[in-house]
């Protein structure tokens, strides 16, 4: 796919007890090794509907994080790669469409919920690997090196994107809808930012 998220293009930071190097020496590395790895496929096996259950029976009400408390909640419903990381959280979100950004690389579906706008990314561009951090048996150890672990969020990122791509098509503003997505949060009141798995047009 010709767009990539910036996880992809310059993921250069230490994960873990693994060395991380910059990506395209990583890729020569790899490449000079014969290393492959089948990120599609792995994503392919992955992307299930237990999957979706599994994390649509995490998700927590949008309204409940914006109130707070994201370490008490990350105990219990959140994920994160270590200690100090931000939590990530499956989230579940209702409210009226107030604007849909279909006409730039960075789309956002803009919904007024009941505790303010919630901005819900719709791609082709989309930041951050929120879905791959939000599923625990995606660790990064599991991986070859960090090209593998990088590929693996763009996959699920795509799949998401690609599955809630009909039902944006038909919304219009005004409309209600429900949102599940998922969401990486460092501190109270930061910017919600959405991924989401599944959008739900709700009839009157």
């Amino acid at each position: 796919m010709a767009w990539r998220t910036a996880a992809t293009l310059s993921l250069v930071v230490a994960l873990g007890a693994c060395t991380v190097v910059p990506v395209e020496e990583a890729r020569r590395i790899r490449d000079a090794h014969g290393g492959q790895f089948d990120a599609t496929a792995y994503v392919a096996g992955l992307w299930t509907p237990e999957t979706i259950s599994e994390l649509r029976a995490r998700a927590v009400p949008l309204e409940t994080l914006q109130a707070g408390k994201l370490d008490e909640l990350g105990k219990t419903r959140g994920t994160r790669a270590g200690e100090g990381s931000p939590w990530t959280f499956v989230t579940q979100a209702s409210g009226v469409v107030k604007s849909i950004a279909r006409d730039r690389p960075r789309g956002a579906l803009v919904i007024a919920g009941p505790a303010g706008d919630i901005e819900v990314q719709t791609g082709p561009v989309v930041s951050g690997t929120a879905i791959r951090d939000a599923i625990p048996a995606v660790n990064f150890d599991d991986f070859p090196d960090q090209i593998a672990f990088a590929e693996v969020g763009q996959g699920l990122t795509d799949r998401a994107i690609a599955g809630v791509g009909p039902a944006l098509a038909r919304l219009r503003p005004g409309e209600r809808v429900n949102v599940l997505g998922v969401v990486t949060l460092a501190q109270p009141g930061a910017t919600l930012r959405v991924t989401p798995l599944a959008i739900e047009r709700i009839e009157r």
